[in-house]
């Protein structure tokens, strides 16, 4: 194969001796690999390079951040024909192929005085290679952005509300943008059509040339996004959200020794060594955000993106996260951000406005935007375009006709010859790795240990958690009868008989059991929306996240319904059958879970805490009617469609075929009225709530989509 890469002196590419005869080479980050890339985002044993005559083929070695061929990933195992010219991109690593040899792709040039990349200083472009302009060099991390065009709306009701208009602009390597405007202007929508979240309806977002929306998973590990809302969970440590987080986005291969030492350069790299232990809810407002911007930096992004990371502090706290981003540009980073301090402003390089709708007010050094305005402080600026004074200037468009636009967006725009299409079949060919089943595994792995951590690190939620059923139980088993399900009468002669209270305390041992599997999972999803919002950027699928928390609380069920049904068996002989104990356990388990995940379909449909709490009377009432206990289901007449989806219904009806209440019942004489549920069959019980979970789990797994759409 010849030379296998030309590495450049004291970055992170280092090429072993490769021999022409060699028909093989392996990209990677371990040290078995021929072609070795020390950056994080790397798997130890990447891609393939394999030597076929004259033909060279590139194969996938199911990395975790993808190898891509001119924007297409491929497929593990499907090897594809590499051509003279196509830019490679290992992970966030890009690279020309020359026939013979991969070389770095060029390092983006430094911009002359006015922001315009200066011709004379260009290196030519190697023989056979297409020259591919600000391609990010694997020493400096580098990544140019250019927003071309960007048009988002919303319908409401028949009118269409533009979020976005003809945004334009261009990001220099280095460079800390301010992204500022009234409320409403458009800012996080930018941001979300910037990291790929919600793309814009029209325009093109360019990462180094290349359009973004064509191939989004091609730039993924270039990208750190910290949004609004907290990304990190309150009941852990500072550590373990880290560590958590390095499980989950670096490859699966890196030894926890690289692991660790990364998360302590990171914790060094933002001053938060000394706070490593403690938990997140002790920390200040300034330190959760660095925090936030702590687990973006693990993988080492080449561009940040942030939704008002200033947003509660105190103007001195707003000067220290600044003065940070300013610092972290230094080391090689390209940094948007969201704010409305207007203190911020002044240690930028670029400062965007938006106005009302979404349009560029302006757009260039945050001193020319004070001449512009004709102000001598940006608060002055905000007035202005929120129409406080002049009200009747329209800024976007006197922009577009000043010198400063010439000035500060088309001559920073060097755009490329031709912009691709975006193509459906490019998207079709951006897919995720061909062995979903070992990586969806493994994210289910991390994410139950988190959130088992998660549970233990809230010690008061925990004991309440575990609390309840013992003192449900136990109030239970003191208000009935130790005889209750027996028709013995010789100690109440002419008294009723204690099993005609029996329904009624089988009634209340399942909506107790409802109760607790309803109330444990209600808040679980929606609680914790943007930190699975943000991961499922980052890789994290649905399924695992979904089957972490119905694996932990369906732990809590078990444990639960033991306790519940130990403690009222204790007073209450509810079967002399060890077989039917087991069973009757088995039912509570089954309903314990069945309302798990309706507990979890409901905060995946809910917008907030509060509605998913609020929703669960409307969840638990029908229950109540349609359980058999209080109306008959003969007497239900079409509304029994309805009580046949009910878990409580089934429930019911199975413990009370499991203790014999139909016998117990007809010894005694008393009529069973509508008591028509107790002929449920207990192994159609099970069955029902089954299929009821299964419906419930699909679900859920649905409102997780919609919600990720929306």
């Amino acid at each position: 194969m010849g030379t296998v890469v030309e590495p450049a002196p004291g970055g992170p590419l280092r090429a072993r001796e490769a021999k022409d005869a060699r028909p093989a080479l392996v990209v990677g980050r371990g040290s078995g690999a021929d072609l070795v890339v020390n950056r994080p985002e790397i798997s130890r044993r990447h891609a393939r390079l394999v030597s076929h005559g004259a033909e060279t083929l590139l194969e996938d070695l199911d990395s975790a951040n993808g190898t891509f061929v001119e924007g297409e990933r491929l497929l593990p195992g499907r090897p594809v024909r590499l051509n003279p010219g196509e830019c490679v991109r290992f992970g966030p690593v890009e690279m020309l192929f020359l026939g013979d040899r991969l070389v770095p792709a060029p390092a983006p040039e430094p911009p002359s005085q006015h922001g315009v990349l200066d011709p004379t200083r260009r290196s030519p472009p190697q023989q056979g290679a297409r020259t591919c302009e600000y391609r990010p060099s694997p020493r400096t991390r580098e990544v140019r952005v250019d927003v071309r065009g960007l048009y988002q709306a919303v319908k409401r009701r028949d009118r269409v509300l533009p979020l976005l208009q003809d945004v334009e602009f261009t990001a220099y390597p280095r460079e800390l943008v301010a992204i500022v405007g009234a409320s409403g202007a458009g800012k996080s929508t930018l941001v979300k059509a910037l990291n790929g979240m919600w793309p814009a309806e029209r325009g093109a977002v360019l990462y180094d040339g290349k359009p973004f929306y064509a191939a989004p998973d091609a730039f993924r590990a270039l990208i750190g996004y910290v949004p609004q809302e907290d990304i990190i969970h309150p009941e852990l440590s500072v550590e373990s959200v880290l560590r958590y987080a390095g499980e989950l986005r670096l490859p699966a291969e890196t030894p926890a020794p690289e692991r660790e030492a990364l998360i302590d350069a990171t914790l060094a790299e933002l001053g938060l060594e000394h706070r490593r232990d403690a938990r997140v809810s002790t920390l200040s407002g300034g330190e959760r955000k660095r925090v936030n911007i702590a687990v973006e930096l693990l993988t080492r992004p080449s561009l940040l993106l942030l939704d008002e990371p200033t947003s509660g502090l105190d103007p001195g706290l707003e000067r220290r996260v600044v003065a940070l981003l300013r610092r972290l540009t230094e080391e090689g980073r390209t940094i948007l951000f969201v704010t409305h301090a207007t203190e911020s402003i002044a240690q930028c390089d670029q400062v965007l406005f938006l106005a009302t709708g979404g349009r560029v007010a302006f757009f260039g050094p945050p001193q020319s935007a004070l001449e512009f305005f004709g102000v001598d402080e940006f608060a002055e600026a905000y007035l202005k375009l929120a129409g406080g004074e002049d009200g009747e200037t329209d800024w976007p468009e006197l922009f577009r006709a000043s010198q400063y636009y010439a000035e500060y967006v088309e001559r920073r725009d060097q755009r490329p010859q031709e912009l691709p299409r975006l193509e459906p079949e490019l998207r079709a060919c951006v897919s995720p790795s061909a062995s979903p089943l070992r990586s969806g595994l493994r994210q289910l792995g991390i994410l139950a240990r988190r959130y088992l951590d998660v549970i233990r690190g809230d010690a008061r939620n925990l004991a309440i958690l575990l609390l309840q059923a013992p003192f449900i139980a136990t109030i239970l088993s003191f208000l009935y009868k130790p005889n209750t399900f027996t028709n013995d009468m010789s100690t109440t002669p002419g008294a009723a008989p204690p099993v005609k209270d029996a329904p009624e305390l089988l009634f209340l041992i399942v909506i107790a059991a409802l109760w607790f599997g309803t109330i444990n999972a209600a808040r679980e999803i929606s609680k914790e929306r943007p930190i699975f919002l943000r991961e499922r950027l980052a890789g994290v699928r649905i399924w695992p996240y979904l089957l972490s928390k119905l694996t932990v609380l369906a732990a809590l069920c078990v444990l639960q319904s033991v306790l519940l049904l130990e403690i009222v068996g204790a007073r209450v002989e509810l079967t002399p059958d060890g077989a039917t104990w087991w069973l009757i356990l088995a039912t509570l388990v089954f309903t314990s879970l069945v309302a798990t995940l309706q507990g979890l379909l409901l905060s995946g449909l809910a917008s907030s805490n509060d509605q998913a709490v609020s929703l669960v009377p409307l969840l638990l009432l029908p229950q109540v009617i349609f359980s058999g206990m209080l109306i008959g289901l003969s007497d239900l007449g079409p509304l029994r469609a309805v009580a046949n989806v009910m878990p409580g219904r089934w429930a019911y009806g199975g413990l009370a075929a499991l203790t014999n209440l139909t016998d117990l019942y007809s010894q005694t004489g008393i009529a069973r009225h509508a008591k028509d549920v107790f002929d449920t069959h207990p192994a159609g019980a099970l069955l029902a709530l089954g299929l009821i979970g299964l419906v419930c789990l699909v679900g859920t797994a649905a409102a997780l989509g919609a919600r990720e759409r929306q």
